[in-house]
This record gives structure tokens, C-alpha cells and sequence, in this order.
């Protein structure tokens, strides 16, 4: 079996945490808060081959030389910010993040809020008169997923949609 440590507070269900506790070859414990002192970082690794860590948790080429033995890091959460994944790719690690979490809920509330802004539902309107969101244009920053759940609800309003992504997305 394979020891796993989990660097930071994860946000895991209780039914989560049991099966990762099966899962390793010794126990496992479930820290409270974000620690970024890189000596905590170490010393809460051992010689586990298996992180699991929050979005915050700084991963990098200091921790990775202090780790040799780290072979995979499960990012609880969507972003990849804090992890030097060139440092991971020179030393053959394995990262995963939790992929389209949440995205098409938060494209839903990013509607909400411009059809309350628009339309002036609760302490805020945009103009003056109520406005339509249908056949409007919007523009977003990035074609991700988020990215995409918002153009396909902007779609579904028969809005214009025009985009910026550092790479060209097909139709």
C-alpha cells in the first residue's frame, strides 16, 4: 500500500476522508487551516508518495527537493496557481485538480446577478429604465469551462457572444 498525507484542510466529506484513510498504508490525519511554512509542508509529507492538498498550498521546487519521494498531488480544488508544475514535470510527478467544479451553479448566479442588475431586482439597476438580457453581447475573458457555461447560457439568451482565450476554441 501506498502512504498518503494530506497537507492542508481539504474540504472532504466525512465519507471522502474514510476511504482515503483505507487507502493508506498509514494513518492518515486531516490538518484544520492552511499551513505555508515550507518546514510543516516537509515534515507533514514524511515519505509519502501521495499529497493531497487545497488550492492555496504552495508546491515548489524547494518542496519537491525536500520530497523526493512525492509521486502523485491530488489539488483539492480547481486551481493550479500555487503548484510549479514545471518543477513537477522535470521530476515526473502526477497532479490532478478537481475539473469543472461548480461551474455550470456559478454560471447560473453570474445570470442572476446581470438579470438583477439589468432588470434593477433588489438595491441595484445598470441604467436608468429596466433592461432584457436577450439579444444583448457579452464578452468573456477566457473560454474554460466556466468560460464555456457562460457562453452557453448567454446562447440560450440569443446574446452575442465574444470571447478572449489564449487559444482559439471551435464552434
Amino acid at each position: 500500500m501506498t502512504k498518503i498525507s494530506v497537507l492542508s484542510d481539504v474540504h472532504l466529506l466525512d465519507e471522502a476522508k474514510k476511504c482515503i484513510k483505507e487507502l493508506s498504508a498509514e494513518a492518515v490525519t486531516f490538518p484544520d487551516g492552511e499551513n505555508e511554512d515550507l518546514e510543516a509542508l516537509v515534515s507533514r509529507t514524511g515519505d509519502a508518495e501521495i499529497i493531497l492538498v487545497s488550492p492555496r498550498t504552495k508546491i515548489t521546487q524547494l518542496y519537491l527537493e525536500r520530497c523526493p519521494g512525492v509521486r502523485y498531488i491530488g489539488v483539492c480544488g480547481t486551481s493550479l496557481t500555487n503548484l510549479d508544475v514545471n518543477a513537477l514535470a522535470q521530476r515526473g510527478v502526477v497532479y490532478t485538480n478537481v475539473k469543472d467544479y461548480g461551474d455550470e451553479p456559478t454560471a447560473e448566479f453570474i445570470f442572476m446577478q446581470l438579470a438583477r442588475l439589468l432588470r434593477g431586482v433588489g438595491n441595484y439597476q445598470w441604467k436608468t429604465e429596466p433592461h432584457e438580457l436577450m439579444g444583448k453581447a457579452i464578452f468573456i475573458i477566457g473560454l474554460g469551462a466556466l468560460g464555456q457555461a457562460i457562453a452557453r447560457l448567454a446562447l440560450a439568451y440569443k446574446m452575442q457572444v465574444h470571447y478572449f482565450s489564449r487559444t482559439r476554441k471551435k464552434k
